[in-house]
């Protein structure tokens, strides 16, 4: 977690930045997305509104994005995360937002994104999560959270076709290069 950083943290970073600076495509999702702002300059840390397990709505604010384009305004999103991106830097621009992280979508220059939601994870993955961290999310969220996050889970089938998105747009730059 980014609000104890590990040793290697700082040399991620260095790569993250390098990665950046050479335009070279980037996806990072959940630690990968808090990652990418942290290397930029923006605070990641604990969300004031608790651990997210579950199912979430997104709401995108830059629909005209290469890889937002082919996503509704608002699609169904599964996470699992108790750290969050708490204040961009002034090199990320904001994408998209969920009821509980204002800074659930963001980009770094022409070609990295990061998604605080897990764009691979499917219901079941969510309900096997849920039930093997019950008893830690209900002393934490509050008693019956787990089992209200279960009964409330949706497919996310447009936060899937974010990666299939990304896919596409690392060959269209491959082939232009």
């Amino acid at each position: 977690m980014l609000s104890d950083p590990p040793a290697w943290t700082a040399d991620a970073c260095a790569l993250v930045r390098q990665a950046i600076d050479c335009q070279t495509p980037l996806l990072g999702v959940c630690f990968g997305h808090q990652l990418l702002a942290y290397a930029v300059g923006g605070r990641v840390g604990r969300n004031p509104r608790g651990w997210a397990v579950g199912c979430s709505a997104c709401e995108v604010h830059a629909g005209d994005d290469p890889l937002l384009s082919i996503l509704p305004r608002r699609f169904t999103t599964l996470l699992s995360h108790r750290e969050v991106v708490l204040t961009a830097s002034e090199h990320i621009e904001v994408l998209g937002s969920a009821i509980h992280d204002p800074h659930h979508v963001i980009r770094v220059g022409d070609w990295a994104w990061g998604v605080q939601f897990h764009p691979e994870f499917t219901t079941t993955i969510i309900t096997a999560i849920l039930r093997e961290r019950a008893q830690i999310l209900d002393e934490v969220m509050g008693l019956g959270y787990a089992k209200h996050q279960e009964r409330n889970l949706q497919p996310a089938r447009p936060a899937t076709l974010l990666l299939n998105q990304f896919v596409q747009l690392c060959r269209q730059k491959t082939t232009t290069v």
